[in-house]
């Protein structure tokens, strides 16, 4: 894949050797943003909503983990999202089964248990296709 035609993930992972799993199995098909905090997810979206589809500076797709942070949860980072831009797919990928049966409810794409990065591949892949033909 080229460079210009990468899609770029935004990764809020919940530890460092989920951040290390994730680059490494998804590094190689996509460019990758990590940050470890819900506002900061927020404010890059924010600052990223009006680039052109296609660039790096354009969010294609966010991942969150279910435990990041104590005063912020998934739930409130994903509501955020989708009041910014609301064709922005969300994963969840998490080890916990809390939520795993709503999917639709929370208006996410995949809540997906971990570590099973090669469901979380498939999972983008499908969330992608579905938001380029939208």
């Amino acid at each position: 894949m080229s460079k210009e035609s990468r899609r770029s993930l935004l990764i809020v992972p919940e530890s460092k050797s989920i951040e290390e799993t994730l680059k490494s199995e998804l590094q190689p098909e996509y460019d990758i943003i990590f940050t470890h905090k819900g506002n900061d997810a927020i404010k890059i979206i924010e600052q990223r909503k009006d680039a052109k589809l296609g660039s790096n500076d354009y969010i294609d797709l966010t991942i969150l983990s279910s435990e990041f942070e104590n005063h912020l949860n998934w739930i409130d980072v994903n509501k955020k999202i989708k009041s910014i831009d609301n064709r922005m797919p969300v994963i969840v990928y998490t080890e916990s089964e809390k939520y795993g049966n709503y999917p639709e409810v929370f208006n996410i794409k995949a809540y997906i248990l971990h570590p099973d990065p090669q469901e979380l591949k498939i999972k983008i892949k499908e969330a992608l296709e579905v938001k380029n033909n939208s």
